[in-house]
């Protein structure tokens, strides 16, 4: 597709219906790697034995996105013998101990528009904000 198409646009993606519906016209190809990029530094540092916090809204979305997608795995594993969320509700909820907050969700995916100005508008999605030490990058 031609430069500055975003998923959007696609007929097929996963991506489309996983990222947070207001800024879908900015997932484009650039954004996308940019998204890979930070998942392979994040893969990094827990495979060096460093943190896996996330220190920026973008690497907070992908280990949501992760935290989401391998509780769907382990609950399609386990449908047929047991309802695994019931008997272990810290399935769903340990990333946001992670995290420290829930924020991801209530700001990225509860229908909040978020201004221009919020720290979790796309534009500040880059910036390190979160748990910040000398270490951290």
């Amino acid at each position: 597709m031609p430069k500055g198409t975003h998923v959007g646009k696609l007929k097929l993606s996963v991506l489309r219906n996983s990222l947070p519906e207001q800024f879908l016209t900015n997932y484009d190809y650039e954004f996308i790697y940019k998204m890979k990029c930070a998942l392979c530094a994040i893969r990094n540092r827990a495979k060096a034995g460093r943190d896996i916090l996330a220190h920026s809204v973008l690497e907070e979305l992908i280990i949501y996105l992760c935290s989401t997608e391998a509780v769907s795995f382990i609950e399609t594993e386990y449908n047929e013998e047991k309802d695994v969320s019931k008997e272990h509700p810290e399935l769903k909820e340990w990333v946001f101990d992670l995290f420290g907050d829930m924020d991801i969700k209530s700001f990225l995916y509860s229908g909040l528009y978020i201004p221009d100005s919020h720290p979790y508008h796309f534009d500040y999605w880059d910036d390190l904000q979160f748990f910040m030490t000398n270490d951290a990058a």
